[in-house]
């Protein structure tokens, strides 16, 4: 199963490739807007070719679903901690 699993990724992959995928720019400009003891509030500029956004605390995907806006805010932050955020533009086909 998981060898099955792992040929099936490689050929999405491959597909990609093959199929004439672009990758979109990357969000610039990203700012920290307002902040809490438990909150962050980014904003970030808009891709032209996006059609929505991911953000990513730590590595870690934040949003159930896609950010269709430039504004995100974060809310389950510990106080003196520190955090490192991610927003990743997502093309129309995922």
């Amino acid at each position: 199963m998981l060898v099955t699993k792992y040929f099936l990724t490689k050929k999405k992959i491959i597909d990609r490739i093959t199929g004439g995928f672009n990758p979109i720019d990357i969000p610039k400009e990203l700012q920290v807007t307002a902040v809490t003891d438990n909150s962050v509030s980014l904003s970030w500029k808009p891709v032209s070719s996006a059609h929505g956004y991911n953000f990513y605390r730590n590595g870690g995907k934040v949003n159930g679903a896609t950010i269709s806006g430039t504004t995100f805010t974060d809310s389950n932050l510990n106080s003196g901690s520190t955090y490192t955020f991610t927003v990743k533009a997502v093309s129309s086909s995922g």
